[in-house]
Parts: structure tokens; sequence; C-alpha cells
């Protein structure tokens, strides 16, 4: 299993930027805040523990982790979500493409308890889903969902819009 490191930050930061497209004026410089990077770098070391069974495992507890725990002034739902995505990413996974509604159908299975589903019209079908979802893992404790829950939850929706690539399979 692949891992992301204390060496992947600056390419992190600098990557959500990029993807932003520098439009965001409220995205922290992750990098000067030292505080926030110390700790986002232990969730990046507790992730290797063999506490996690699996892939999808690790990859809710970075996400939770990361959404949850604030290390930075802002951005921190923007962070939780790259992070696990890109782990996913580094150990073989790619994104399935569902439309709006299947993704919403399974979120609302998957999080009854939430309800208020945002929608912008540059949103694709991907960015819809995962853009919720990080509203949901924060508000997870006003919806009354305990850790344990949200995980197993967070699981059941990553297995559903995420796929091993072809050469992945084949290893």
């Amino acid at each position: 299993m692949e891992y992301l490191e204390r060496c992947d930050l600056d390419k992190i930061f600098k990557s959500i930027k990029d993807v932003l497209n520098n439009n965001e004026d409220r995205l922290p410089d992750y990098s000067k805040e030292k505080r926030g990077c110390e700790d986002f770098v232990s969730v990046l070391d507790r992730v290797k523990l063999n506490y996690y069974n699996d892939v999808y495992d690790k990859a809710s507890f970075l996400f939770i982790s990361i959404n949850k725990g604030h290390y930075f002034s802002n951005g921190n739902k923007r962070l939780s979500l790259f992070t696990s995505l890109l782990f996913m990413f580094i150990n073989g996974f790619k994104l399935v493409h569902h439309s709006k509604q299947e993704y919403e159908n399974k979120l609302r299975i998957i999080f009854p308890e939430y309800s208020d589903y945002k929608e912008y019209k540059e949103f694709n079908s991907v960015n819809y889903a995962y853009y919720n979802l990080t509203l949901i893992i924060a508000e997870s404790n006003i919806l009354n969902i305990s850790n344990d829950e949200l995980k197993l939850r967070l699981k059941k929706f990553l297995k559903f819009s995420l796929e091993l690539t072809d050469s992945s399979k084949k290893v």
C-alpha cells in the first residue's frame, strides 16, 4: 500500500490551489500554519497503522480526521476530500462517474439524517456528491452519527464511488 508522506505536503497544498485555479480567496496558505501542518502529518502517519483493515478504512480515517480535526484556519473540508481521494488514487483507484441523481440517492440511503443538499451550476455529478459528502461529515455530530458509524457509512460511499483501475486489477 502507498502512503502520503511529510515530503508530499507542498505538492498536496499546491495541487489544491491549482484545482481551484486560485479562485478561492479564503483558502489558507496551509504551509504557513505550522501547527496545522504538524497535526496533518500526524494523521498521515497514523493511517499507516495496522488498526485500519483496508484501503477504504484508511481513506475513511483520513477523510474524517482531517475534515473534523480543523487543523487549519480554513479549507479543512477541501483538504480532507483531496487527501483521501489522492490516497485512493495512488493506491490504484479511480472515480466512478454516476449521475447526480444516483449519487444523491446513494447519499440519502447511507445518510438519511441529512437533507440539506447543495447544488451549484458548475458542479458535475462527482463534484456534487463529494461536496455534499464533506458537509455531511462536518455536520455528523449535529446529525448524531457516532464516529464508528460514520466510518462504516463513509466506507460504503467510497466503495460506491471508487473502483480499482484496470491496471491495478491485474496486480
